[in-house]
């Protein structure tokens, strides 16, 4: 009989439990071209290495470490920033809620 296991005496009457596999056969792209596998948890991080078109490797890494900044530091990045305003705060407020 499917899922009885043999025993010593011959065949037993306990069911052997099915195991439901860790790793996955198959798994489907969605739109936003993302992978949605239970083994990986939300917030961690992983490094592909692009075998193939077939075959792609998943390394878990560790999280980026970002230095804190002071607010000086902070202030200091900005003015060396290429990026500048050309408006005030409030002509942005008003051109973006218009």
């Amino acid at each position: 009989m499917a899922g009885r296991l043999p025993t010593k005496k011959g065949l037993g009457s306990r069911l052997k439990k099915w195991e439901i596999p860790i790793v996955m056969i198959a798994v489907k792209v969605d739109a936003a071209k993302r992978l949605r596998l239970k083994v990986l948890r939300p917030g961690d991080y992983y490094e592909p290495e692009i075998l193939s078109l077939d075959r792609i490797n998943f390394r878990r890494v560790p999280p980026p470490r970002r230095p804190k900044l002071t607010k000086a530091q902070a202030l200091a990045a900005i003015e060396k920033s290429r990026l500048r305003f050309t408006h005030t705060w409030d002509q942005l407020k008003a051109e973006t809620r218009a």
